[in-house]
C-alpha cells in the first residue's frame, strides 16, 4: 500500500502468474502483458478497516460485477456487430460483401463507444473498483503480497 485515505488508498500490485494455465502459457494471456510490472491502483477500504503505508491487503471485486464489465466491453459490441449486419442484411441485400462489412464495423464502433461510455459513468465505476478487504501483514511479510 502506497497511501490512505479515510475511505479509500492507493496500492501498488505487482502483476504475477498465479494461474498455473498461465504459468504454462495456456491461459488468457492477460498475465503475460503486465508480468513483472508494478501498477497503482485506487481502490475502497472496508469499514472498520485502518491500513497504514506499507501494508499488505487483500484486494477483492465481486465476480458478478467483473461479468458485467466484460459484458459492457466484449459482449456489447459483439451484440451491435452482428445486429448492424443482420439489419443491413435484411435492408438491402444488393450491399454486397463490402456494405455488410462497413455495417459489421459501423456496428462495432457504435458498440464500442457505447460500452466505454457506459462504463465511465461513475455508478459503474463504483462496483468496478477493487475494495481493500483485510489487512494481512505488513509489507513483504504476507504470503499474499501483492494481491
Amino acid at each position: 500500500m502506497v497511501a490512505t485515505g479515510t475511505s479509500s488508498a492507493t496500492v501498488s500490485v505487482e502483476a504475477q502468474t498465479v494461474c498455473a494455465r498461465c504459468a504454462a502459457g495456456r491461459g488468457c494471456g492477460a498475465g503475460l502483458l503486465y508480468q513483472g510490472r508494478t501498477r497503482l491502483f485506487d481502490v475502497r477500504v472496508a469499514r472498520g478497516l485502518h491500513l497504514q503505508p506499507g501494508d499488505c491487503v487483500r484486494l477483492e471485486l465481486a465476480p458478478l460485477h467483473l461479468l458485467r464489465a466484460a459484458c459492457l466491453a466484449y459482449g456489447l459490441p459483439l451484440v451491435a456487430l452482428v445486429l448492424s449486419v443482420a439489419l443491413a442484411t435484411v435492408a438491402a441485400e444488393r450491399a454486397g460483401d463490402a456494405g455488410m462489412v462497413a455495417a459489421g464495423a459501423a456496428g462495432l464502433a457504435a458498440g464500442l463507444i457505447a460500452g466505454r461510455r457506459l462504463l465511465r459513468k461513475d455508478s459503474c465505476l463504483r462496483h468496478l473498483t477493487p475494495v481493500a478487504t483485510e489487512r494481512v501483514g505488513p509489507s513483504g511479510d504476507a504470503p499474499y503480497a501483492g494481491t
